[in-house]
């Protein structure tokens, strides 16, 4: 009697095997695949979402910065129309104010000081005391130092003083009072001398302008 043996197929066992584990290294690739695909399809979406909004950041700040420009351009244009205005207000009242002393320096005064070398009473030398005084009130908000030193300078002197801060050249200010151009010098070093700027690189105007006149 013949007894026959069953012999395992061990080559298409491990075939199967091996078909199943790299079915399951493939469907595990796949999936890692996709996760990695939807991963970065997920990126790309925020990174497009990231990109968006800052390019309207950008645009919100060129609009920011565009409107800030055309306001710093508005408030200079204003500053600087405000400051014109301001300066010919100053102007305006400066030279209004030169005027008054003018007038009372050219007008008033030389003839108060001839009355005060006349023949006078008590009483009349009274009444030209408060003349003066009142006259030295009126032009007081025009000068600051003036009255300082006026007491030192004649009529002419002063009003030689007024004319400098006007910006009048010695020449123009010889035309104008009728007197020699060696004259109003010898005028200009003595109120240069009782500034205190006599023999000084200082220019009397300017220095008139900075300490003796309001603006």
């Amino acid at each position: 009697m013949i007894i026959f043996f069953k012999v395992p197929n061990w080559d298409l066992t491990a075939q199967k095997w091996a078909g199943k584990e790299l079915e399951r290294a493939y469907r595990k690739s796949a999936k890692y695949v996709e996760e990695q695909r939807t991963e970065l399809t997920r990126a790309r979406k925020e990174l497009r979402a990231e990109i968006s909004t800052r390019k309207r950041a950008e645009r919100s700040l060129e609009k920011i910065r565009a409107e800030l420009e055309l306001k710093t351009s508005k408030l200079e244009e204003a500053n600087i129309a405000l400051k014109v205005l301001l300066e010919q207000r100053i102007e305006d009242k400066s030279e209004h104010r030169e005027t008054i002393l003018l007038n009372v320096n050219a007008l008033i005064l030389p003839y108060l000081e001839k009355l005060k070398k006349t023949k006078l009473d008590s009483r009349q030398n009274v009444y030209v005391g408060i003349i003066e005084s009142n006259l030295n009130e009126i032009i007081a908000p025009s000068v600051r130092g003036l009255s300082k030193i006026s007491l030192k300078l004649t009529p002419t002197e002063i009003q030689v003083t007024n004319l400098v801060n006007q910006g009048k050249t010695t020449k123009e200010i010889a035309k104008f009072m009728n007197l020699a151009t060696s004259t109003i010098d010898t005028h200009r070093n003595k109120i240069r001398k009782n500034l205190g700027i006599k023999n000084k690189k200082i220019n009397l105007k300017s220095y008139l302008r900075t300490h003796l006149f309001t603006s």
